[in-house]
């Protein structure tokens, strides 16, 4: 029986997809209010997904001006590693 509706659900799986790659990044509650704040982003319970470039090119200049007033390389760091996003968590 459950075998059966293992398939069944199997059945309706349409697409699956390259899980996306992701510096986590751990910061305090009152940088995350300001990443929040800055990308109008949501808090996801206690993290914020930031997509970024291929390359610091293809950033928003805001979101490279951002970095470089307030972290040591991060988002160079994330594009070296081939992510997509950074992951801000408390």
């Amino acid at each position: 029986m459950l075998t059966k509706q293992r398939d069944k659900i199997m059945l309706r799986v349409l697409d699956t997809f390259s899980p996306a790659k992701f510096l986590p990044v751990q910061i305090s509650e009152d940088s995350l209010e300001i990443i929040e704040m800055e990308f109008c982003k949501k808090n996801n319970n206690g993290s914020i997904y930031l997509e970024i470039g291929d390359s610091i090119e293809e950033c928003p200049t805001a979101m490279i001006e951002f970095f470089e007033e307030n972290s040591d390389g991060l988002l160079e760091e994330a594009i070296e590693n081939e992510c997509e996003y950074i992951k801000f968590f408390v």
